[in-house]
């Protein structure tokens, strides 16, 4: 068979948008929250973070 461009993703600011990132986010916030212990992924539409409670702001960056 011949080779053919292919068109694909999703338009700008569509509301699927958000549903495949949390998808997708969703087993690299498992996976972390298994293997460090105090640290919560925040996932809110398109944006990531994390947060991590220690005494010592040492202790926070090793985490992260």
């Amino acid at each position: 068979m011949e080779r053919r461009a292919v068109e694909a993703g999703i338009p700008q600011g569509s509301p699927v948008s958000a549903i495949l990132v949390a998808i997708y986010t969703s087993g690299l916030i498992k996976w972390v929250k298994e293997r460090v212990s105090g640290i919560e992924g925040l996932s809110f539409m398109h944006d990531l973070g994390w947060m991590a409670t220690e005494s010592d702001v040492t202790q926070v960056v090793s985490k992260l």
